[in-house]
């Protein structure tokens, strides 16, 4: 059934509610709608939005095609029971797109007005991404497979297999006139982004030794002549390349890397190209400060628009004359954009502290013009933190910078409890966008009377290479004095009752939180979700070891003091904070024995703690029933801890 939602007027938006408003709770993170794509039709004033909700039945957020005219007047497209991902138009009056059929991801269609659904070709395999070329008229798509035992690289290299778990991408073609599929890149290796010239013929595409995490860092940029079938290596280098695409004249390909001018890996994301005849490779502007996330041809070959990370903030920049220019100011996360070349106007979809995603209409200035889409109107209803930047000063007297979310009741006469979240990562920083993530869900915990802290420590990313990469040999070190020092400063700012603070953190941050507390002890409460306690057992047991090698500067073997210096199961006598710790029972990332490991080091020392692992989970949790237990349980030990 079609779902129409039509533009709420701005006397409406702005009228005061305070006789029905109240706190938000967790149940209601969960109707909220979230915009997860925005296109331009290309023969009317539309927009084709891909638009996250609650799935009950199956337990989980689905996204759904939503057209939208640029007046805000939406309805919904398509209403598959699994969702839709991938949209693109395809010859201006087709919608193509992924959706499940018979357990697997395949193709299907529709007109651009949502009718006409139809699956357009039926495949063994999951399908995991695909584009169209309309001089061949053929599909070109990704398929998931499972390798052979024993299989050669393109070089010849002879590998060994992994298992199903890890399934590599194929690249197959599907040619729509004569439905005849073939098998283009050899199953030896994962191919993990493609890209289509503009002339149709060749395609450049990333492949690695297969889908294992720990392969990206082998991944290299390949072409593939679609006459010849052969294929031709571009790189050869320790970086992963990522979003590539190619210029204009087809004369360049360009990609996104975490990686320096000398191809050196752990950077922020820089944008590179490659020049396929001569195979130089270079940087759009190196001296540029800040990570550059996504990126956007305008036009000719070396125009872009690009999606920056700043820290707290991500806004929109425009490369031209070889350097960016800053177009949006806004205290504000630009998660999606495009741009309209007939009337040069671009679109983007906003989100801040306490406004959820919705698209506005910017000129090319990146001046807002108007607001597009109301998604969600009820938030009116409920009575937000206000936040604000907060930035204070290190041990080293370099300036820190953060999130400070607001008791929704605040008192300027009272001082409040606390609770400090640490991102993940740590290559990642706390940005201002509705908080609606299960690890954060900060408008919840303001509604409880709490203040909420989230420090961009060193390590993060939005403030240079050099911030980012000097925890590198040094971890455990300087992100600790940050989020300490960044603890005094509001202390000392008279906001917070300082026995009544707790810290909370998720991967990369539940490693801070268990060193933090195993070194801290004025919490009153702690949780972790897929924390280490003992690096050196974590690098033999599980993923991304090449990561682990770069925060240490070499291997356990080589750096065997550092390893166990910097694990927190050696500290845990010293511990005296209740802490809370869930895990996934299948993380491979952070496998399940670093919490049981943990957990049982913790209650022989006598220190309250529990346990909660969540079946068929991963490094994260998907079913929307164990996000709302997992916050439950946080929010009520919290609770129940700081009035002991």
């Amino acid at each position: 059934m079609k779902k129409y939602i039509y533009l709420i007027t701005l006397f409406l938006s702005i009228i005061p509610l305070h006789n029905i408003q109240r706190v938000m709770e967790i149940s209601d993170l969960f109707n909220l709608k979230l915009i997860r794509g925005l296109y331009i039709y290309p023969d009317e004033e539309a927009l084709l939005l891909l638009i996250s909700e609650k799935d009950l039945k199956n337990d989980k957020r689905v996204q759904h095609i939503w057209k939208s005219d640029f007046y805000g007047n939406i309805k919904q497209l398509v209403d598959i029971p699994h969702g839709e991902s991938n949209p693109q138009f395809i010859c201006n009056d087709s919608i193509y797109f992924l959706s499940m059929n018979n357990g697997k991801q395949n193709i299907y269609a529709i007109d651009k007005n949502g009718k006409n659904l139809h699956l357009v070709f039926s495949h063994n395999s999951n399908i995991t991404s695909f584009s169209y070329s309309k001089e061949k008229n053929v599909i070109y798509f990704l398929s998931s497979e499972k390798r052979k035992e024993l299989i050669k690289d393109l070089d010849g290299n002879f590998i060994i297999g992994s298992d199903s778990i890890y399934p590599n991408n194929i690249l197959m073609s599907y040619e729509l006139k004569t439905g005849k599929k073939e098998v283009l890149s050899p199953d030896s290796l994962n191919v993990r982004y493609i890209s289509i010239s503009a002339n149709s013929k060749s395609i450049a595409l990333t492949l690695s030794p297969g889908s294992y995490p720990d392969y990206e860092i082998k991944t290299e940029i390949y072409l593939l002549n679609l006459e010849s079938k052969e294929f031709k290596k571009l790189t050869n280098n320790n970086i992963i390349e990522k979003s590539i695409s190619w210029s204009k004249d087809s004369k360049k390909i360009y990609f996104l890397s975490d990686a320096n001018i000398k191809q050196e890996f752990y950077y922020q994301h820089k944008l590179f190209y490659i020049d396929v005849d001569s195979g130089k490779i270079g940087i759009l502007d190196s001296n540029f400060n800040y990570e550059i996330n996504s990126y956007f041809h305008k036009e000719g070959n070396n125009n872009f628009y690009s999606l920056v990370n700043m820290g707290v903030k991500q806004n929109l920049f425009y490369y031209a004359n070889g350097r960016w220019e800053q177009l949006t100011k806004f205290n504000a996360f630009i998660r999606f954009f495009a741009y309209d070349s007939k009337r040069d106007l671009i679109f983007c979809s906003i989100s801040t502290a306490d406004k959820t995603d919705d698209v506005y209409i910017l000129n090319k200035k990146g001046e807002i013009v108007r607001q597009v889409t109301f998604i969600n109107p009820f938030l009116n209803s409920f009575i937000l933190s206000k936040s604000k930047i907060v930035k204070w000063p290190g041990n080293d007297e370099k300036k820190i910078e953060g999130i400070l979310y607001f008791p929704t009741k605040y008192d300027s006469l009272k001082k409040y409890p606390l609770v400090i979240q640490l991102h993940g990562g740590p290559a990642a920083s706390f940005t201002l966008q509705f908080p609606v993530d299960y690890n954060s869900f900060a408008h919840v915990l303001a509604g409880k009377g709490f203040f909420v802290f989230q420090p961009n420590y060193r390590g993060s990313t939005g403030y240079g290479d050099d911030w980012m990469r000097e925890i590198l040999g040094h971890f455990f070190e300087k992100d600790v004095d940050d989020v300490i020092t960044g603890i005094k400063y509001l202390a000392n700012e008279g906001l917070i009752d300082t026995n009544k603070i707790v810290i909370q953190g998720w991967s990369a941050g539940a490693h801070l939180t268990n060193w933090i507390i195993t070194h801290f002890n004025y919490f009153k409460a702690a949780s972790a979700y897929a924390g280490m306690c003992d690096w050196i057992s974590l690098y033999n047991t599980s993923e991304i070891k090449y990561l682990r090698e770069v925060w240490f500067k070499g291997t356990p073997k080589e750096k065997y003091r550092d390893f166990y210096d910097k694990s927190p199961i050696n500290y845990v006598k010293n511990v005296k904070t209740p802490l809370l710790i869930f895990a996934g029972e299948l993380d491979r990332r952070i496998p399940i024995e670093q919490a049981k490991c943990f957990y049982d080091s913790l209650v022989k020392e006598g220190v309250k703690t529990e346990l909660v692992i969540f079946p068929e989970n991963g490094h994260g949790i998907w079913q929307l029933s164990k996000q709302q237990i997992k916050m439950e349980k946080e929010l009520k030990w919290f609770l129940s801890n700081i009035d002991e």
